[in-house]
């Protein structure tokens, strides 16, 4: 299966880079555990300095979960399944579209057509 995912999913071209998800904090807002109004917002809570730095080192992670839920969420499995394709999330996080008929064979599933 994997070998199929990779010969279909090479056959889609590369597009632009995914924006960003998540901001960077500034002097005004504490984002993601960013920015120099951090600081202020902690408070000097120990606490809430612990969620800051815990905010900061899994940003990878949170942006990744929420790009995953926005993918899902956003449309593209109708929207593409007009042109006879499916989106498929690859082993990197990132997605292709592979024809619809390759998509069963990679994911183990029978075509219910």
């Amino acid at each position: 299966a994997a070998a199929a995912f990779a010969a279909a999913a090479s056959t889609t071209p590369a597009t632009a880079a995914p924006p960003a998800l998540l901001r960077d904090g500034d002097a005004v807002r504490c984002e993601n555990g960013t920015g120099g109004a951090c600081d202020a917002a902690s408070e000097g809570s120990e606490l809430i300095k612990t969620l800051q730095e815990r905010s900061r080192a899994n940003r990878e992670k949170n942006e990744a979960d929420v790009r995953r839920r926005w993918t899902k969420n956003a449309g593209y499995d109708e929207y593409f399944a007009v042109l006879g394709q499916k989106v498929i999330e690859k082993e990197d996080g990132t997605y292709a579209l592979v024809p619809e008929q390759d998509y069963y064979k990679i994911v183990g599933k029978k075509d219910p057509k």
